[in-house]
């Protein structure tokens, strides 16, 4: 990666400079030298009427967490553009129970109560939205993280992320433990005693995603 913007969250500046120093052998981060390194992006290979979605996840203390991304395409590589197939919709799920729990202190709402929705892929920016039939290698693009507020989802910023892809940025956006989604448990039992042994926060879950980008992904 070239640079790295985090928007929407505050996370230990040490993990973002230690991704950034080591993502970058060319030049040392600043806010501006990261600033203008994006807005400089190398977009001739890139489709800017076309941008490519991936489920993924990262593994935090033995928990999946789902991470959506975004990132650009170049159709000029015959090989991608036959594995990529029109995106239908992004599938977004809101917990009423935890609404109820969160807000308002109610354990009584039943699952059924739960609502699945429909989200339509790239008619907010005129693009086409295309994923890979298998998981593809992300990109060496600049890094922007999404972070979305309380009782959001890795969706609700989903308009942005697509507009950011198109102009050759890989938009990275996980589930935080008090998104609406309810995608997965933060609280980690102890099985031999029963007790919570941690729970899963923001922090753990950004530091995990940046290496696991460090590490795996790119």
């Amino acid at each position: 990666a070239k640079s790295l913007l985090v928007v929407g969250s505050v996370i230990q500046p040490s993990s973002v400079n230690a991704f950034v120093s080591d993502a970058s052998s060319s030049k040392s981060y600043s806010p501006s030298s990261s600033a203008a390194s994006m807005s400089r992006g190398d977009s001739s290979n890139i489709d800017k009427t076309t941008v490519v979605y991936q489920p993924l996840s990262v593994s935090v203390s033995g928990v999946d967490v789902p991470v959506a991304a975004w990132h650009p395409t170049d159709f000029k590589d015959s090989t991608t553009a036959t594995t990529l197939q029109p995106l239908d919709s992004y599938k977004h799920r809101i917990s009423v129970q935890k609404i109820g729990k969160k807000l308002a202190g109610w354990n009584f709402i039943p699952s059924f109560a739960n609502r699945n929705f429909s989200l339509k892929p790239g008619a907010q920016n005129n693009l086409r939205v295309v994923t890979p039939t298998q998981q593809q290698q992300l990109p060496s693009s600049p890094v922007v993280i999404l972070s979305h507020g309380y009782l959001g989802s890795r969706f609700d910023l989903y308009p942005l992320a697509e507009a950011l892809a198109s102009e050759g940025f890989l938009v990275l956006s996980p589930e935080y433990p008090e998104s609406l989604a309810d995608s997965f448990d933060a609280a980690i039992i102890d099985p031999s005693s029963g007790e919570i042994q941690t729970i899963i926060d923001r922090d753990m879950i950004t530091n995990q995603l940046l290496l696991t980008l460090k590490q795996t992904w790119k």
